[in-house]
């Protein structure tokens, strides 16, 4: 493949790439009435609308805990946390010498290139609606291509 036309274009291409991963943020809890097993909070399939298990805590207003309440509920509890990050990075470029002294580099990056979403944290508020649910995007990167072409001398 290294002679002839197509080995020219196919042969001596670099290629680099990079995967990042970090686990979700600690969900931050406020002083909230719980009367369930705390183990039970993170049992069950993790979906957009149900990211923990909201049963057990009180969603009624007039009974959850005033400013004067001691706290008794955990800051954070074991294993609840937002979505992590999961991203790959990627290039590929390659130099062709055009004369003795001029070279012609062409380049490809691709910023998140499998073009995974990272999701907000979930609401933790018990009195509203969307209590335990994943409501918006982060603004992380959405898959981002970027074409260079350099000519050295």
């Amino acid at each position: 493949m290294q002679s002839g036309a197509l080995g020219a274009i196919l042969a001596g291409w670099q290629r680099a790439g990079t995967f990042e991963w970090q686990p979700g943020a600690l969900l931050d809890l406020g002083n909230l009435f719980y009367t369930g097993d705390l183990s039970a909070i993170n049992s069950g399939e993790r979906t957009l609308d149900r990211w923990f298990n909201t049963t057990g805590f009180e969603r009624n207003a007039q009974r959850t805990p005033a400013a004067f309440q001691a706290r008794v509920f955990p800051t954070r509890v074991d294993g609840s946390r937002g979505d992590g990050l999961n991203r790959i990075d990627a290039n590929i470029q390659r130099d062709f010498l055009l004369t003795e002294r001029l070279t012609l580099q062409l380049r490809m990056d691709a910023l998140n290139a499998a073009n995974r979403s990272q999701f907000e944290a979930p609401n933790r508020d018990p009195i509203s609606t969307n209590f335990g649910r994943v409501t918006n995007n982060t603004s992380s990167t959405m898959r981002f291509l970027l074409f260079q072409a350099r000519i050295r001398f």
